[in-house]
């Protein structure tokens, strides 16, 4: 039991690593400027890569409400995680360390209980899905977290590469 539920959260954490990555990647890409609007734009990729997966799994109406509940769920994350990072980093400035930690902790958390909610909202519409549909999505969510694990955080670079 506890090998599944360690899959469980392990899936659950490929599918909000691949937020994660979307959202990377789109800051990666984007032509934004300071000051441009990128949140419009971020919102306009988001929608682009959920109706591209809407499309390819085919999702019928009766599947619909499943769905939506799953988009909604990936746009408030994405949102989320959007703020997040506008605000972390000035705010952190003036914080002592253990502040720091402590703040860091309290956003895990945040993030733990957020993919809770998305591991709900996937395993609703999972239920729903073909195993063709699920093995479309099975596909996209190992092709994102695949992207990740290659993708390094700045602190685990080599020093010539930073």
């Amino acid at each position: 039991m506890t090998k599944f539920k360690t899959r469980i959260l392990l899936s659950c954490a490929a599918i909000t690593l691949t937020c994660v990555t979307l959202l990377a990647t789109a800051q990666e890409h984007s032509d934004c400027k300071q000051g441009d609007d990128c949140r419009v734009k971020m919102a306009q990729m988001q929608a682009s890569h959920i109706a591209k997966l809407h499309d390819e799994l085919k999702i019928t109406p009766t599947q619909e409400s499943a769905w939506k509940n799953f988009a909604d769920n990936f746009a408030q994350s994405m949102g989320m995680m959007a703020d997040r990072s506008k605000t972390a980093a000035p705010a952190n400035e003036a914080l002592s360390a253990p502040e720091r930690l402590e703040k860091h902790i309290a956003m895990q958390q945040q993030h733990l209980d957020h993919m809770q909610s998305h591991l709900t909202a996937l395993k609703a519409l999972y239920a729903v899905l073909t195993p063709e549909q699920q093995a479309i999505l099975n596909k996209h969510a190992a092709h994102f977290e695949h992207m990740h694990q290659h993708q390094q955080h700045p602190a685990q670079m080599p020093a010539a590469a930073k």
